[in-house]
Order: structure tokens, then sequence, then C-alpha cells
């Protein structure tokens, strides 16, 4: 058994790295699809618009700060929100 020992710190830090860089690509797709639910809606925003606008709200103009921090970002953490407690919800089940 005690042989086996350097095969087994390999094939788990193998599995660590794995999983690590699997919870950076959902963590990655979270962010995505966070922008681009702000993104979305009937006066398509550029992406680039805000993204600026989360960072710095100050320093965007008044009509799409309106629309970015006003309108579109609780709709968009209420859904990060509510997704989060139903994921919970089922794991917990």
């Amino acid at each position: 058994m005690v042989a086996d020992a350097p095969g087994l710190a390999r094939r788990y830090r193998e599995r660590t790295a794995r999983k690590a860089f699997l919870v950076f690509l959902v963590g990655a797709a979270l962010l995505g699809s966070f922008i681009a639910d702000i993104m979305t809606g009937p006066s398509n925003l550029p992406f680039l618009t805000v993204v600026e606008t989360l960072i710095n709200p100050s320093g965007a103009d008044a009509q799409t700060r309106l629309i970015v921090i006003a309108l579109r970002l609780p709709v968009a953490l209420m859904a990060l929100l509510v997704g989060a407690m139903l994921g919970v919800a089922g794991a917990e089940m």
C-alpha cells in the first residue's frame, strides 16, 4: 500500500486540478450568462458598454446607467439568486 502512495497522490492532484478547472468553467459560464442577461432587451447594449457601466456607473451616460443599474441588474441578480436557491433545494432533496 505504501509503494502506491506516489501514484495515489498524483491521481488526487489530477482530480483536484480537474475539479478546480470545472469550477472555473462553470463560474465563467455563469458570468457570461449574467452579462448576456443584462445586455439583451429592447435596447440591445454592446458588451463593453454593459461591462463599463457595471464597473464604473458614474462614467456612463444617464440612459445607459438607468437601463443597466436600475432596470436590468436587479432582475439579473434575482434570477441568479433564485437559480442558486433552486439548486440548493434540489441538492437537499
